[in-house]
C-alpha cells in the first residue's frame, strides 16, 4: 500500500463515520489486501516494462532494471537468453527439473577472486561461458 493510500484509509478511520462508512472502508482495505495477495500490486496496475522493452529509468521496468535504455534481469533473476541479463550470462545450461534459468555474473576461470562477494563462490563452465556460481554444474 503506497503513503497516499495508507494517509487516506487513516483520515477515514479517524474522522467520525457511520458504521455502514466504516464497513465500507474496511471491506475495501481487505480487497486490495487480497489483491496484492494475488499478484496484482502496483507493479502491474502501473504496466511495467518486460525484459528487453526499452525503459527510462529502473522503475519502470518490472525487473527493477534499466540498463542502457533497456530493461534487464539483474543478478540471480529469472530469464530466457544472455540478451535479457544486464550484462550477465543466463544459466540455461543447468536445466534441472524445477530449476528457474537465472542471470549469474561473469567471471574468468584465469583469475582468482573473480568472482564478486554475493555473485557465488566458484567460476564454472556453462557450455563454454564463465559465470560465478555456488555450485558447477556436473
Amino acid at each position: 500500500m503506497d503513503q497516499d493510500r495508507f494517509e487516506n484509509l487513516t483520515r477515514a478511520l479517524a474522522t467520525a463515520t457511520t458504521r455502514r462508512q466504516a464497513l465500507k472502508t474496511l471491506a475495501g482495505g481487505a480487497a486490495g489486501g487480497l489483491l496484492a495477495l494475488l499478484g496484482m500490486g502496483e507493479a502491474s496496475a502501473a504496466g511495467c516494462q518486460k525484459t528487453g522493452k526499452k525503459c527510462k529509468a529502473n522503475k519502470e521496468c518490472c525487473s527493477g532494471n534499466c540498463v542502457n535504455g533497456v530493461c534487464c534481469a539483474g543478478l540471480f533473476q529469472p530469464c530466457e537468453h544472455d540478451a535479457d541479463c544486464c550484462g550477465g550470462i543466463c544459466d540455461l545450461y543447468s536445466q534441472e527439473p524445477g530449476r528457474t534459468t537465472q542471470c549469474l555474473q561473469p567471471c574468468d576461470p584465469n583469475v582468482l577472486g573473480s568472482c564478486p562477494p554475493g555473485a557465488g563462490s566458484f567460476c564454472c563452465n556453462f557450455g563454454g561461458q564463465f559465470a560465478c556460481a555456488n555450485q558447477c554444474p556436473a
